[in-house]
């Protein structure tokens, strides 16, 4: 029953009263959902490596080792192996996909070609998400390969604010409207996120940062606040 799930969420997995009864609010504006479309499901993809991990980032990710991430990556195709079987099994399909993580862009060319070719057995898909995060990582190849089987791309500079991201441990944001115009360019929809109140940063800057981004003309803009976690380095 939903209140023995509610307890469970409390004492099992030690959410707070407000989190899980949050949950429990989710699970039943969205039930419609899940009972007019049971047969569609999404898939998440986590790729957590990065460059570098930056200080104010809590994420589940560490910096990329090739060995380390190609041993990451062979589980990866055995759960997808798995979870194509298990669909064509229960007759149910996936039509929603999202890559994130970490920076999916940190991936050798042939490690990302290789992945997204396992993707290709979903065939009904409406909407694959590629978060690629920062960019300083991304090259042609990788674009080109990301261009062919994505339909959103998510380009994140957090700021294109001068001095403030190497103080937070990532370079400056280059060719951002390059990339924005290119993925565009081959009918991507594209989205960008700034962080507001990093170390650094003025409200003045931040608002110069908005505007520039604007001016690049990505399809979506999100504003997240600079919110500090126990997981992060910054403090």
């Amino acid at each position: 029953t939903m209140e023995e799930i509610y307890h469970g969420l409390l004492s099992r997995d030690r959410l707070s009263e407000k989190k899980a009864k949050l949950l429990l609010e989710i699970t039943e504006n969205q039930q419609k959902i899940y009972e007019e479309d049971r047969d569609k499901l999404s898939l998440y993809l986590s790729i957590p490596f990065c460059p570098t991990v930056c200080s104010y980032c809590s994420f589940h990710t560490r910096p990329y080792e090739k060995k380390l991430a190609q041993r990451y990556l062979q589980e990866l195709h055995e759960d997808l192996h798995f979870a194509k079987e298990y669909l064509r099994k229960h007759k149910k399909m996936v039509d929603c996909i999202y890559v994130g993580g970490g920076t999916p862009w940190v991936l050798e060319e042939e490690d990302l070609r290789e992945l997204l070719h396992a993707l290709e057995d979903f065939r009904e898909i409406k909407e694959f998400t590629f978060e690629g995060g920062r960019i300083d990582v991304l090259t042609v190849g990788k674009a080109e390969l990301v261009a062919n089987a994505a339909t959103r791309v998510c380009l994140n500079p957090q700021t294109l604010t001068k001095g403030v991201m190497p103080l937070l441990g990532r370079p400056e944001t280059e060719y951002l409207s390059k990339w924005i115009r290119k993925f565009k360019d081959r009918g991507l929809i594209t989205s960008s996120d700034l962080i507001a109140g990093l170390p650094g940063e003025t409200l003045h800057g931040f608002q110069e940062s908005l505007h520039e981004l604007i001016g690049y003309a990505p399809d979506n803009i999100t504003v997240h606040n600079l919110s500090l976690k126990k997981g992060a380095k910054l403090k």
